[in-house]
């Protein structure tokens, strides 16, 4: 029996002293596809191979678990909810039991190994509101290639001066844009991108929705991945402030208790920041 990997699951996202080096210690010695079935708070169950960092992180329920409880006080039955860069669906499981059986879901994954995860994920889900997209989200569509890297869920897209040193871990993927994908629905009520660094050009492709629908978006701040490492400094804070948004933490979000951020915000590492459009 995994004892340490229990204890440190029954802990959460409760941190003590020590936690973060018996977490890496833990990780480092999991077997290769060593899978483990995760239930999913709100419903729905997510397949994790402990082995791979991202996937012992959500099966040890410490991945962005603040963030997803937010989702709680922003989605409603009946909404649509776009998951770009969905990975295994741990957002787009978790979001598809808030808006039921009469919302929808769209869950966009460029990267092979992953989309086969979610299908997989879904399917153990036992979900029917939610439409997968094997696609990487852009300025404009078309194709490119995607760096995969095999030992993590992580992939980027690559420019033409990258495509030597990686051609035996990239796909040609399709691109397509959120206005192009959205164009018939009805409202599109939140948004979440997570796409390693490729974040302003997921807006630049989203503009009609955005200005038409107003919907909430939450955003991958990475400070490893973007020069910036103050929002203002952020090309996409500084696209959300001439669209008329507002920026907030969203681990800390929840209906009662609202404090947008300032702009000399900044954070080591990573966060995901949640826009909500000035007028709500």
């Amino acid at each position: 029996m995994d004892l340490l990997g229990e204890l440190l699951k029954r802990t959460g996202d409760r941190s003590f002293k020590g936690k973060g080096r018996l977490i890496g210690l833990w990780i480092r010695t999991r077997k290769r596809n060593d899978e483990r079935l995760r239930q999913v708070r709100r419903g729905g169950a997510i397949w994790c191979d402990l082995s791979i960092p991202y996937e012992a992180m959500v099966w040890l329920e410490q991945e962005e678990e603040p963030d997803l409880a937010a989702l709680s006080h922003l989605l409603r039955s009946g909404e649509i909810f776009v998951d770009c860069g969905a990975n295994i669906g741990l957002w787009s499981i978790t979001a598809a039991s808030l808006v039921g059986p009469q919302g929808k879901i769209y869950s966009i994954e460029p990267n092979p190994v992953s989309f086969d995860k979610l299908r997989r994920n879904i399917a153990t889900s036992r979900l029917s509101n939610i439409i997968t997209i094997r696609a990487a989200v852009g300025e404009r569509s078309g194709t490119e290639h995607l760096y995969c890297d095999p030992a993590h869920n992580s992939s980027r897209i690559l420019g033409r001066g990258d495509l030597k040193a990686f051609t035996d871990r990239t796909a040609v993927i399709p691109v397509i844009t959120l206005d192009e994908l959205m164009a018939t629905e009805r409202r599109v009520a939140g948004i979440k991108i997570d796409v390693e660094g490729y974040e302003h050009c997921v807006l630049q492709g989203a503009v009609t929705i955005v200005d038409q629908f107003k919907p909430w978006i939450c955003v991958e701040f990475n400070t490893i991945l973007q020069e910036a490492c103050c929002l203002q400094d952020w090309d996409v804070h500084r696209w959300f402030s001439t669209h008329n948004y507002r920026p907030y933490l969203m681990s800390t979000f929840t209906a009662d208790s609202v404090k947008a951020l300032q702009s000399d915000f900044s954070v080591a590492g990573y966060c995901n920041i949640l826009y909500l459009p000035i007028n709500t």
